[in-house]
């Protein structure tokens, strides 16, 4: 009976007996998450009348992580051009220890090739890759209606990473809803002629991004997210740098009406704070915090809130916790707030609030954490 299943109930039979850990992901990246089919293989062998069924299963997703491996699948696609529109998930990328190899640039192309060559990849991650190739990823990327895109960046302080964050408008089409992406570059150490200018964006559609700029790369970040604002419900928002507060606020502010999570962090290097002498001005998020309308979780640097923050917060906030990253923050131990917190009038909807900061004293977390019961308000401050 097994044998004269039809291809539909094989391929969901398959789907299901795939040796996959829910709980940890190999691929994909914090926001889409996924794993390689590769533990379907073995019900390829069992009958012919399984094979195509368990074919079809075993290249929807698909990790590559060598040349090798990118020039056996290529030779089965030349075979079998059918199964490269079974490819609708896609890990590419260089092992850590390969990328400093001297074929590295050839192995890279290889994995690059993959990429041409699975025109309905819907899920990518593309981890290191050498940058010889990084016009012609690029360029397939943008062939591509992606519904996520992940881009690792190499974690070595030599390296830069594949992209910059002026290709964000080419990288963003407008079938992509979840966008990771790692800026791990100083744009002075970049080897070729890049853009300064933020890139236009058009039509997007992104529901959640996550951005991390290890470096000064963050040139077209902020039109990134006033473009994505509209439909955008998750925000994950790492620089090295300090954005004025009026460019952070108009970048954020197309976002207030769909925002439910929002991670903001501003963590300046030396150099950054050394030039900047004082942080005056109402931070952004003051300004922001009353006009959203479905946040649900907020995650800032000290930089972006002060200590009036309770008073400002939307009725929808459950969770915020605020750190510091700097050595003089708009948001620090203050008798103020203190006071808003044991004011009855003032409705506060938070159920959990967390402090990371060094520069509180311990006497300062007690008072806190003893307003904060009163309330019956779940609070931690971690002084390190």
């Amino acid at each position: 009976m097994a044998l004269r299943l039809p291809f539909h109930t094989l391929a969901d039979i398959f789907w299901a007996a795939m040796a996959v850990d829910h709980n940890v992901f190999g691929w994909g990246g914090e926001l889409v998450k996924w794993d390689s089919n590769e533990s379907v293989a073995p019900f390829t062998l069992v009958a012919p009348e399984w094979h195509d069924a368990a074919v079809f299963v075993l290249n929807s997703s698909v990790a590559l992580s060598s040349g090798a491996q990118a020039r056996s699948l290529l030779w089965t696609l030349r075979e079998h051009p059918e199964r490269a529109l079974y490819i609708r998930q896609l890990s590419l990328g260089l092992r850590s220890a390969d990328a400093d190899q001297p074929d590295a640039a050839a192995e890279s192309a290889a994995l690059v090739e993959v990429l041409e060559a699975c025109p309905r990849v819907a899920h990518l991650q593309i981890r290191t890759l050498h940058t010889s190739v990084r016009a012609r990823a690029l360029a397939a990327i943008t062939t591509k209606d992606l519904k996520s895109l992940v881009v690792c960046s190499p974690r070595k302080a030599t390296d830069h990473g594949l992209f910059l964050s002026t290709d964000l408008a080419e990288l963003c089409s407008p079938s992509l809803k979840s966008l990771e992406i790692e800026f791990w570059s100083h744009r002075a150490e970049i080897p070729t002629p890049v853009p300064t200018v933020a890139p236009t964006f058009g039509l997007l559609a992104l529901r959640e991004a996550r951005i991390e700029v290890s470096g000064n790369d963050d040139v077209g970040v902020l039109s990134f997210i006033a473009a994505s604002g509209p439909t955008l419900e998750s925000l994950d928002l790492y620089v090295e740098n300090l954005f004025d507060s009026d460019s952070l606020f108009d970048a954020l502010q197309p976002s207030t009406t769909s925002l439910r999570t929002l991670v903001l962090t501003q963590n300046p290097s030396d150099q950054i704070l050394e030039r900047i002498t004082n942080f005056d001005g109402t931070p952004a998020l003051d300004r922001l915090l009353p006009h959203f309308k479905h946040l649900e979780t907020l995650t800032a640097s000290a930089t972006e809130v002060s200590y009036q923050v309770l008073r400002l917060l939307p009725p929808s906030l459950r969770r915020l916790q605020v750190a510091s990253y700097t050595p003089d923050p708009a948001f620090h131990f203050h008798e103020a707030l203190i006071a808003d917190i044991l004011n009855p009038s003032l409705k506060i909807a938070i159920t959990s609030f967390e402090v990371n900061d060094e520069l509180w004293e311990e006497s300062d977390a007690e008072v806190l954490k003893a307003a904060c019961a009163t309330r019956g308000l779940m609070c931690e401050v971690e002084i390190c």
